[in-house]
This record gives C-alpha cells, structure tokens and sequence, in this order.
C-alpha cells in the first residue's frame, strides 16, 4: 500500500488534468490505500471527497469506518455509519469490530434478545434490491424504505408494533386501512401497524413505499417487540439527502 500511494496520486493527477472520468476510481485507490497504510487524516479526506461517487462501494465504507476508529480523526458515530453500511454491502467484518459497533442488547422475557437495529432504503439492483442503512430518504416516488431488526431467540414467531408517525397527514395511506393489521390515527399523521412474524430467519422489520402526496420532513417510527418499547427510527425525507 505504500508503494500504491505515489503511483494512484500521479494517476489522479495525470486523469484531472485529461478531464478522464477514471479520476473518481484513482482516487478511490488511493483513499483505500491510504486508510491501509494508517495515514486516516490523509485517507478520510480523500474519501469523504469522493463518496457520493462510491457511496456503495463496500471497501470504500469499509476504510472510512475504519480510520474513523483511528484517534486522530475519531468520530464512533461516523465509524458505526461507515462500517455498518459496509456489512450490508457484503464486507465480512472482524470480529473486534462488531465488538465495538453499538448493539441494543435488549431482553425480553427469558428467551428473546434484541441484538442490532437499522432504518435505511432499499436499493435496486439486478437481484431485487439490498437493504442500505441511512437517515435520509430522496423524495422519489417509488423508493422503499425499511427498517429491520435482529434477534436472537428460540421462539418460532414474534409480535411487533410499529407507530410509524409523518410530519403531516400525507395525501393517502394507500390500502392498509382495509388490511386490519393497520390502524389510522384520528389526526391521519399516524399508522399503527400490528404483526406477528413467523420467524423463518431472527430478522424482523417492516417497509414502506414513497409516493406522491407524502409529507416532506422529518418522520419517525417507534417500534414496540412484545408489547416492550425498543426504540424509534427518525429520519427525513427530503428533495436532497446524502442516499439520494
């Protein structure tokens, strides 16, 4: 990686200066092999200047949830983003580094435990899509948003409560209403949604479509396991936003 570093700076250099579009990949290997080679300060700044371009890029989240583990530039709740962000995009993440990613480790009864929990999007791709963990929501219509929870039980099924509350009443909640499981709230800001997972694998969650008429701003879900609070998703939906 030492040896990368000079050779991916020139390429960057000689690319910016043909006006290549290869530019963002000469300085993704170079942010990579900067965080390699421990020097985080240079690292993030390379990285952060480019993630828009690679925001789904595993290695890229990867190295920058790394060096912000680094005590020169140490930010834990930037690490969590960044390396979480790169599980779910297919990086297989040490052991010592789950140990410091923070989990709800919540239990319920004698038999059920809550380890970790995440809103995000789902993004499309040639295989239907994969779950990519975010606070912000583009206002596009059509796009799905989800939040998902990981469990460590026994039990073949589990009941939970999502009160899933919008800013404003959107334009419509669509055909739940008919579906009795969800019940709309008199002010038409919230959807209370019941339901009992059966539990092929420990993951519950829940998801829900974008579309015209929906509020703009900051929207949140609170979620209740076994009738017990567990915790609340807040997240915006707006015209920009980092996953847009």
């Amino acid at each position: 990686y030492p040896e990368a570093i000079p050779l991916y700076a020139e390429a960057a250099a000689l690319y910016d200066i043909q006006g290549s579009i290869w530019i963002g990949d000469a300085r993704s290997g170079l942010g990579i092999s900067l965080a390699a080679a421990e020097q985080c300060v240079e690292a993030v700044e390379v990285l952060e200047g480019i993630y828009e371009e690679f925001i789904y890029d595993a290695w890229v989240n990867y190295h920058l949830g790394s060096c912000y583990l680094d005590p020169q530039v140490l930010d834990p709740d930037l690490a969590e983003r960044y390396l979480v962000r790169s599980a779910f995009l297919g990086m297989e993440l040490p052991e010592d580094i789950w140990e410091i990613i923070p989990r709800f480790d919540l239990q319920i009864g004698d038999d059920l435990w809550l380890t970790y929990g995440y809103f995000g999007i789902i993004v499309p791709d040639d295989q239907g899509g994969f779950f990519f963990p975010t606070d912000e929501v583009p206002y596009r219509e059509g796009i799905e948003y989800a939040w998902m929870m990981f469990l460590d039980t026994p039990r073949p099924s589990v009941s939970w409560t999502e009160e899933y509350q919008m800013p404003s009443p959107p334009q419509s909640w669509g055909t739940i209403e008919a579906s009795g499981f969800t019940t709309i709230s008199e002010d038409g800001r919230m959807a209370t949604t019941n339901v009992v997972t059966e539990l092929v694998e420990p993951v519950i969650g829940n998801s829900w479509i974008l579309e015209q008429g929906d509020p703009l701003g900051a929207h949140e879900m609170r979620i209740y396991v076994e009738g017990e609070y567990v915790t609340t998703f807040k997240f915006n939906v707006g015209l920009v936003g980092e996953s847009s």
